[in-house]
């Protein structure tokens, strides 16, 4: 009881307090969810710059270059993505500017730079499958980053909960009353944050084919947006299915991943034999 009276103080003051950080002048404000996604950014760019395989295929100057498309492209294609599975969080066309303020897919920001970014490395002569490894391993910082956003943003939001570390939020219920939520948004960066070190210190020392990791990558990021969806408060539902649109696609990631990563794996053990 005591642990749960701390908790609903401590978070209540969070999303009281926090979506927006501070006044700047009139209507602008800098937004949490905004800064999470610079800091998110920073860890990504500094993960990559300081790995020691990333002098092996391109210069700094080309690395900044490759993350400032994909960055362009992952919050065009996940914003997208937003904007079509959830039309009805846009009360205008001008909000769909206004990433600022949340609403980005991270699947749809996967699919996009999965797909776009690989001919941009070729166009410009940088390795593609071994670069979109190393970019992989940092991702997860990004994505965990972004979560606590949306936690602080009040996006992305689980669904009505009696447990302890329930959180306390205010204006969902029908007369605006206060109700307590999963923090689903505070699980899938703890997830995200555990990914990132499956990857960099459990799989990327014993990967043997190029490709494995961005396997490895999409398999993990698939099942943990299918297994935080059950939380989630906010799922689109369509086409007669128990689950979500997002879980869908989540899970066809995951199979993806898992068959590219065994096809890799039986190919360099057919090679080596």
């Amino acid at each position: 009881m005591i642990y749960s009276s701390i908790c609903e103080l401590f978070l209540s003051e969070i999303i009281d307090m926090y979506p927006q950080l501070f006044h700047i002048y009139g209507p602008f404000y800098v937004q949490s969810y905004g800064v999470a996604i610079c800091v998110g950014l920073a860890l990504l760019l500094f993960g990559v710059i300081h790995n020691p395989l990333a002098k092996r295929y391109f210069s700094r100057e080309q690395l900044l270059d490759v993350l400032s498309r994909g960055i362009l492209l992952g919050v065009i294609g996940g914003r997208l993505l937003h904007v079509l599975s959830e039309p009805q969080e846009y009360a205008s066309f001008w909000d769909i500017f206004k990433v600022w303020e949340g609403g980005l897919s991270s699947l749809g920001v996967v699919i996009t730079v999965a797909c776009c970014l690989p001919w941009y490395l070729y166009k410009r002569n940088i390795p593609v499958v071994p670069t979109m490894d190393l970019i992989a391993m940092y991702v997860p910082l990004l994505a965990m980053s972004i979560r606590i956003g949306c936690f602080l943003a009040g996006c992305c939001y689980g669904k009505i909960s009696q447990v302890a570390w329930a959180i306390p939020v205010y204006g969902h219920g029908a007369a605006g009353e206060c109700l307590y939520l999963h923090p689903v948004q505070l699980y899938s960066a703890c997830l995200l944050f555990g990914l990132f070190l499956l990857l960099r210190y459990v799989i990327a020392p014993r990967v043997k084919v190029p490709g494995q990791l961005i396997c490895a990558y999409l398999a993990c990021t698939g099942f943990e947006r299918f297994f935080i969806d059950f939380w989630r408060a906010d799922q689109v539902i369509a086409w007669g299915i128990p689950v979500s649109i997002h879980q869908v696609i989540a899970f066809s990631l995951m199979c993806v991943g898992i068959l590219g990563y065994l096809v890799l794996a039986y190919r360099a053990r057919f090679v080596a034999s």
